[in-house]
């Protein structure tokens, strides 16, 4: 543009005064002068009628409204293919995979239906409110409890259980001992224990001075610590150089069996594999106890996985989670994509009277608090 040359001008929008029932006249207009000299003056003008809301703002509107309800059906497209897959999980490892996340599909698929019914997409709506009612029945159990006999029949000392994956790369152990003394649990299941770890734990010897532990096995190292007498303990391969750890412990007369276990990662076909052969082989340790029994730790595996269940039914136990809901524990800096993973199994004799998860203590998972109650006096 040139000296001289009259500028750009956008004139301010101006509207007719129109009483009630005339039309209203909104203009906005340009002037556009050229390097030539030459002169072009734009308007672009919009009647409406008094009251009448603007078409510009409805269709920006409707334009909105349809992305999401585009993205409200793609969604659940996903969710509710991952929710069918799911369901397959015992047919191939990818499915496997698939199974943990089952509140999060019912989150997804929730609000899609209330973005469906929103914009009037019946049909996709009635889809999406299908998945969602499908994983709100895979999940609802856990919120019901169990119970095998009349509370009163319970008689037994009160047992505070505590499991731990102290994770091996943690470099908060203040965070750790911290919170076991303010828990003051009775029993301890510490898996990724290394030596370092262990070391650090010898700062709560006066509070649990009875310990079984294999340190040193990189990730895998596992160990239990009592405030209780331990009457015997061992360590058990499940395979492929994995230990669990069985401890028998006394208490006043009255006995407990824990076991801690922490099976290898699902990585792949051959991880999934090898993990569900090691709940395997801990169910049929398991299952030749004798007498109450928990088994805690970190079993790579949530309550919705068939392998799960069928540990449960080897070992002839029952998950803890039952009353208290889904508790996720993994992982512990994301609450939205968190898994319920670490668990707290118990055999029939045992009751369970609280069940809680604890802070973030520095590791990728979060602690479980268990309080149990046994054995079952008949």
């Amino acid at each position: 543009m040139e000296a001289g040359d009259a500028p750009l001008r956008l004139a301010t929008p101006r509207e007719s005064s129109a009483g009630p029932g005339r039309s209203a006249v909104r203009r906005m207009s340009f002037r556009l002068t050229l390097l030539d000299g030459r002169v072009y003056r734009l308007e672009q003008g919009v009647t409406m009628q008094a009251g009448e809301r603007d078409p510009e703002r409805g269709q920006l509107r409707r334009l909105i409204g349809e992305v999401l309800a585009g993205l409200a059906k793609l969604a659940t497209f996903v969710a509710g293919g991952l929710t069918v897959g799911g369901s397959l999980a015992g047919m191939a490892w990818v499915f496997e995979l698939a199974c943990h996340f089952r509140v999060q599909y019912l989150t997804v698929l929730l609000i899609g239906a209330i973005t469906l019914a929103a914009a009037r997409s019946w049909r996709w709506c009635g889809v999406a409110a299908l998945f969602a009612g499908w994983n709100a029945l895979l999940i609802a159990p856990l919120y019901f409890a169990w119970e095998s006999e009349t509370p009163s029949a319970w008689v037994g000392e009160r047992w505070r259980i505590v499991s731990v994956n102290l994770y091996s790369g943690n470099r908060r152990p203040e965070r750790v001992i911290d919170f076991l003394r303010r828990e003051t649990p009775d029993v301890v299941v510490a898996v990724e224990l290394t030596e370092r770890w262990h070391h650090q734990l010898q700062q709560l010897s006066a509070e649990l001075p009875h310990q079984e532990t294999f340190a040193g096995n990189g990730n895998f190292g596992i160990g239990v610590y009592s405030a209780w007498p331990i009457e015997s303990a061992e360590f058990k391969s499940i395979g492929d150089g994995n230990l669990i750890v069985i401890a028998r412990l006394q208490r006043e007369g009255e006995t407990l069996t824990v076991i801690g276990a922490h099976p290898f990662p699902p990585m792949g076909s051959a991880g999934v594999a090898r993990r569900n052969r090691q709940l395997g082989k801990t169910g049929e340790v398991a299952a030749a106890v004798e007498g109450p029994l928990v088994l805690a730790g970190d079993l790579n595996t949530t309550s919705w996985s068939p392998a799960f269940g069928e540990l449960l039914e080897r070992a002839s136990l029952f998950d803890t989670r039952r009353g208290f809901g889904v508790q996720p524990t993994w992982p512990a800096g994301r609450a939205v994509l968190q898994i319920p993973i670490d668990h707290c199994l118990v055999s029939s004799d045992v009751r369970v009277v609280d069940r809680r998860v604890g802070p973030d203590v520095g590791s990728d998972h979060l602690p479980i608090v268990v309080d149990v109650r046994g054995p079952l006096v008949k």
